[in-house]
């Protein structure tokens, strides 16, 4: 028990004492599970969920697993205006995360599993001829991970996972282009790029006792090559035809960050289980979205450059689950994640703020193995004002989140 509480106590200290500052555009819960406990679930291995949050846990499972699952996320994001003091509300955009994953056990002491999902994307839409037109229009990330994941039991209480990851993503957006004229007041540009990346995962997971399990795990920077980004240029008075061609080629690389987390489910009684984790997500790696076009347009570049400078920062998520009766649970969770936006960089595709996390849920087992579960999420963040440094545009903003999903699993 030496050993459990000296490990306890390193928990504890590195999520209160971390001197790091995950938001952004990171999506946190891919179970049902996690979705109604804050976004956590890293040290708890009750189904699939476990490939993608702690493959070093997956081989306590001790049975073969099956769950898919999707989510329905509503943002909405507002605009104060400084000069006229005008709140301007987005359009109705929704996001629809999904995953699909199982794991099987080789034997006793080795288990092996495969997760489909999309933890990360956004999407932001604005009115056409709204304040900011010149910054975005619209944007939208969509992003699948392919993770397949093998797990091996060292000892009784100690298991290791490691996984191959690869990313799928599409980023596309719209924006205004001032090019006043007789026939047009602004011109139009669209961007549309596909990339393909890569990168690994790796979980170790200590079962302490019957009441204490720990888990630390480790998601890497997945780099994405946007090569061949279509360009489309519209409304261009013939005056600036030539430097504005109706299409063009551009690259562009996007880091989606590291995520290092570290966590603890205490089962306080035979009903009642308590989730801490904490999660320090490497957005600094996220400097600025640099497009470079076709030879003969490069003077293109630096006019769609957009310069994030994002921060390293930390989460901390607090769930708890309550088993009513053999077949019937109840989650609840809480969470406090940070903002890697600074002040004079938000942009308004993403206007992300320091936020708050709550989260409900319930899931229903039947004998057979299957288990039904839905949950719903609210999501605030924090009034935030700031200049971005690119576009000179100044401002407040606010937002809020609702979502809701369904899942069910199988484990035989």
């Amino acid at each position: 028990m030496k050993l459990s509480a000296l490990i306890l106590s390193s928990a504890i200290t590195f999520i209160f004492f971390s001197s790091a500052h995950a938001g952004g555009f990171q999506i946190s819960s891919q179970s049902q599970k996690a979705a109604s406990m804050g976004g956590s679930q890293t040290a708890m291995y009750s189904d699939a969920a476990t490939v993608f949050y702690n493959p070093g846990g997956m081989v306590f499972i001790g049975k073969n697993t099956l769950s898919a699952g999707g989510f329905l996320l509503m943002p909405a994001v507002a605009y104060r205006s400084p000069l006229t003091g005008k709140v301007t509300q987005s359009d109705k955009v929704n996001i629809i995360p999904f995953y699909l994953g199982g794991s099987v056990m080789i034997g006793e002491k080795i288990a092996a599993g495969i997760m489909v999902n999309s933890p990360f994307g956004y999407a932001t839409k604005w009115a056409h001829n709204w304040e900011g037109r010149y910054t975005f229009r619209s944007a939208r990330l969509k992003t699948v991970f392919i993770q397949p994941t093998a797990s091996v039991k060292i000892s009784e209480k100690f298991g290791f996972g490691a996984g191959f990851v690869m990313a799928v993503a599409n980023y596309k957006w719209n924006r205004a282009i001032g090019v006043a004229s007789a026939s047009a007041t602004d011109g139009d540009v669209s961007a549309d790029g596909k990339s393909f990346g890569y990168g690994f995962n790796a979980g170790l997971h200590f079962h302490a006792n019957d009441k204490l399990d720990m888990a630390l795990t480790y998601r890497s920077k997945v780099k994405l090559n946007f090569k061949n980004t279509d360009f489309s240029f519209s409304q261009i008075p013939s005056s600036l035809s030539s430097y504005y061609p109706s299409a063009l080629k551009a690259d562009a690389t996007m880091p989606l960050p590291s995520v290092l987390s570290l966590a603890f489910a205490y089962k306080a009684t035979d009903e009642l289980t308590f989730h801490l984790e904490t999660n320090l997500t490497g957005w600094s790696s996220f400097d600025s979205l640099n497009y470079s076009f076709e030879e003969n347009y490069n003077y293109l570049d630096n006019e769609f450059k957009q310069t994030r400078k994002y921060r390293d920062v930390i989460a901390v998520r607090l769930g708890v689950q309550y088993a009513f009766t053999e077949t019937l649970q109840g989650r609840a969770g809480v969470a406090y994640d940070q903002s890697p936006v600074k002040d004079n960089f938000i942009t308004t595709d993403m206007p992300d703020a320091d936020k708050y996390v709550f989260g409900l849920g319930l899931g229903y087992s039947w004998k057979s193995g299957f288990t039904l579960e839905c949950s719903y999420q609210f999501e605030t963040k924090r009034e935030r004002q700031g200049q971005n440094s690119d576009t000179q545009l100044d401002g407040s903003y606010s937002s809020i989140m609702h979502g809701a999903g369904l899942g069910i699993s199988y484990k035989f």
